[in-house]
């Protein structure tokens, strides 16, 4: 358990809750908290790395800090939604001091708008634009890399740069736009630059058209879930906070992935359904939900070169990686019961479980020996395979089952080749 997660504990019970999946509203707001904690002190020992302890930088962490005393939850959620996990884990390879001043200095600003404190920042514009993450983007033309920004935070947000002054109501002002349904609001970043924070590259700011597209399926999901997982719904209503756009895949099907260094974000193709994207919101939630998990408790022995067999990944996985993807895809499975059961899905769901159901029992099998699993780890293994037996009686199409037992087949088979390293 790390110092953080000391300070903001949680009962073994609390605990036990996250692995069986059904972690309450307080356990939520302490991995949250948590993580808040870490990367204030994050930010807090990049400035000192990077020699900018004083000047711009130390005046944004002021205002953070008198933004935290004010309206901590809000501030939380700033931080939160602006990718400071993800900017710190770079800035500790020793990016340029200018980077740490306008990083901070834009979290700082949206913090103090939002917690409605009077302050100015100076901030160098790296490109021609200001994003200032959970409000919007200033394009500045005219302001080269390396100008200086004068924001002010009044009643309202005022950008003076390369003689001219923006503001929120301006021409040049893009606001954050966010998919809303009934009791939950996920922003769509489609434009900070610290959203490249995952293995394939997002996609520029959507087009009106795309960014409808999103909110029809969001909508759906998000009703699919109220009405038939209503206790996963209420987890992603309060873990999820931002979802980041992918460009289309390079092969055939959507993609989503999490970040470990961005609690509570996603990144995602467009989604064809709303049962696809429902399904995309419990898996990557429930990513998020163990990243949470694993600041306070070890679950995997570290350093261990080991890797397994994943049926739902072509290449041998580490364990902490079997392990996040049993979890995830157990939730989504579970999900799927519940659309089974309310007749919603049809072929492509009944398909969709038996494979998971089946991917789920040959990992689990495997993980009830494996030698790197902490005591905490086989605690944790135990109780995915108690849930997964629930998932044993669910009677589907005889050709479900037999499909999903040849399709591990085939990626057993193809996975041993790789391991043995001869050619696939």
């Amino acid at each position: 358990m790390t110092a953080l997660a000391e300070r903001h504990r949680l009962s073994s019970a609390q605990l036990t809750s996250i692995a069986w999946g059904m972690p309450g509203p307080q356990v939520i707001d302490a991995l949250y908290a948590a993580d808040t904690s870490r990367l204030r002190l994050l930010a807090a020992h990049v400035l000192r790395q990077n020699g900018a302890a004083a000047g711009p930088g130390a005046d944004a962490l002021a205002v953070l800090d008198a933004a935290q005393r004010r309206d901590p939850i809000a501030t939380a959620a700033v931080l939160r939604s602006g990718w400071l996990g993800a900017w710190t884990a770079r800035m500790l390879d020793h990016a340029p001091a200018d980077t740490a001043h306008h990083r901070l200095g834009v979290l700082a600003t949206a913090a103090a708008r939002h917690t409605g404190i009077r302050t100015e920042l100076r901030l160098p514009v790296l490109g021609g634009s200001l994003h200032f993450p959970t409000l919007g983007t200033v394009s500045v033309p005219g302001a080269e890399t390396g100008s200086v920004a004068v924001v002010r935070v009044d009643s309202g947000l005022h950008i003076d740069v390369a003689g001219t002054t923006v503001d929120e109501a301006g021409s040049r002002w893009d606001p954050v736009r966010a998919l809303t349904a009934q009791g939950i609001r996920l922003l769509v970043d489609d434009r900070d630059p610290c959203r490249d924070s995952f293995d394939v590259p997002p996609c520029g700011p959507l087009p009106d058209a795309e960014f409808a597209r999103w909110q029809t399926a969001f909508r759906e999901a998000w009703s699919l879930l109220r009405r038939h997982v209503p206790a996963m719904a209420a987890q992603v209503g309060g873990g999820l906070r931002v979802l980041v756009p992918l460009g289309p895949p390079s092969t055939a099907g959507g993609r989503s992935v999490s970040c470990v260094d961005a609690l509570g974000t996603l990144a995602a193709t467009t989604p064809e359904d709303g049962i696809s994207l429902a399904l995309t919101l419990v898996h990557e939630w429930s990513h998020s939900l163990l990243n949470g998990l694993l600041e306070f408790t070890v679950l995997s022995e570290p350093g261990s070169p080991a890797t397994y067999f994943a049926p739902w990944r072509p290449d041998p996985r580490p364990l902490l990686g079997v392990l996040h993807g049993t979890f995830a895809f157990l939730a989504v499975t579970e999900t799927l019961r519940s659309f089974l059961a309310a007749d919603i899905g049809g072929e492509p769901a009944g398909h969709e479980f038996a494979l998971r159901r089946a991917q789920l029992a040959e990992v689990l099998e495997t993980l009830a020996d494996v030698p790197g699993l902490t005591p905490q780890g086989q605690r944790f293994v135990a109780v995915l395979r108690h849930r997964s037996a629930d998932l044993a009686g669910v009677a589907v199409r005889p050709e479900y089952d037999a499909t999903a037992t040849a399709r591990i087949a085939v990626s057993r088979a193809a996975w041993a080749r790789r391991r043995e390293g001869e050619p696939s």
